[in-house]
């Protein structure tokens, strides 16, 4: 079998998962192998395809003292053994890792895995579709009577990883993932539930990926911040971050270092996640300077004057005067002024 983008399809599985019940007996999970292009495979391919492309979310696998993860050594043993019986002892114990891990509020769901070669590069997906329990439950086999269903119903809502590589005992320690269950509206990417108690991995936020979501919550704190103690510890916190090249930082580090308790309280319920709260990222300076940073306005007789560049257009307008320069009036409530008057030192002379 083959993709649409040339791939050759040396794998597929998929399994039936419903949620882990500890009073239930163990259960023998519903599987199939398909080895035929089917309307699934079509479907599936098209995900298989595309995954490399849509999912932004880079993750990487935890591991232990000796360099070891459960669940990256099964999927990397599916892409180095060369049998289909080989391939699916590793598949049936991910579809039971998974079991272990589901719960009622995850449901049920149709789980896939897709091994795929092109050239050198071996692709590993795997997917988890939602799907309704009753309908396994009312008798009908998995490949020909449920899946049809769960890719009419539920076929935009799934979660997914990817790894791609060049196989070898180092392969797949990073991979992508996206979610497409969860609401676009929060800060959190991904589900716990996926990445951390299934695949046992942590997101790791790229260095724009981070600045970015960190600009935005710092502007979105700002303008809801009517108290000028609070803007200017924040600002503070700004400026100082950013005499600090290529810094490593998290939303909580931020905090811990140069805000107030409450104040830190107020990030926190803006970021609504833990996991970003403290993901750990490298500044990206570009992005930073240009969310965060500062526009500086060079005017006659030596007069500099600065200002935030994300709040540039609220506080300064621009006009052209009759002969062509141009005008600037700057606009805001005074908070301090100081004149700096520099003090000659005193000269102590020896007698």
């Amino acid at each position: 079998m083959n993709t649409p983008n040339g791939f050759d399809i040396k794998f597929v599985f998929l399994a039936y998962v419903p949620p882990y019940r500890e009073e239930e007996q163990p259960v023998d999970l519903q599987t199939e192998i398909i080895q035929d292009p089917n309307m699934t495979t079509q479907y599936l391919f098209k995900i298989f395809d595309s995954a490399i492309d849509e999912a932004k979310i880079e993750i990487v696998f935890d591991s232990d003292g000796n360099q070891n993860n459960e669940i990256r050594s099964r999927i990397l043993s599916i892409a180095q053994k060369g049998t289909i019986n080989q391939k699916s002892s590793d598949a049936i114990k991910l579809a039971q890792n998974l079991y272990k891990v589901t719960d009622e509020r995850n449901g049920t769901g149709l789980f896939s895995i897709i091994e795929g070669q092109k050239a050198q590069t071996t692709r590993i997906v795997l997917s988890r579709f939602k799907g309704d329990e009753g309908l396994v439950n009312q008798g009908k086999r998995l490949l020909i009577d449920y899946i049809p269903e769960i890719f009419t119903k539920k076929s935009n809502h799934y979660k997914l990883a990817v790894y791609e590589d060049i196989v070898s005992d180092k392969s797949f320690w990073k991979g992508f993932s996206i979610d497409k269950q969860v609401s676009g509206k929060s800060y959190k990417p991904i589900s716990f539930f996926w990445i951390e108690s299934f695949l046992h991995s942590k997101t790791a936020l790229t260095s724009a990926q981070g600045t970015l979501q960190f600009s935005k919550i710092i502007k979105a704190i700002l303008l809801k911040t009517p108290e000028i103690e609070e803007q200017e510890e924040i600002i503070s916190g700004v400026v100082n971050l950013r005499n600090k090249k290529n810094a490593q930082i998290s939303i909580s580090d931020f905090c811990n270092t140069y805000l107030s308790d409450d104040l830190s309280k107020k990030i926190r319920q803006e970021t609504n996640n833990d996991d970003f709260f403290n993901s750990v990222f490298v500044v990206d300076n570009e992005v930073y300077n240009k969310e965060l940073g500062k526009t500086v306005l060079s005017l006659k007789d030596g007069i500099m004057a600065y200002v935030p560049t994300f709040s540039y257009d609220k506080h300064v307008t621009e006009k052209i005067n009759d002969d062509g320069s141009k005008k600037i009036i700057i606009e805001g409530d005074l908070r301090a002024k100081n004149i700096n008057v520099q003090k000659k030192e005193k000269v102590k002379v020896e007698k």
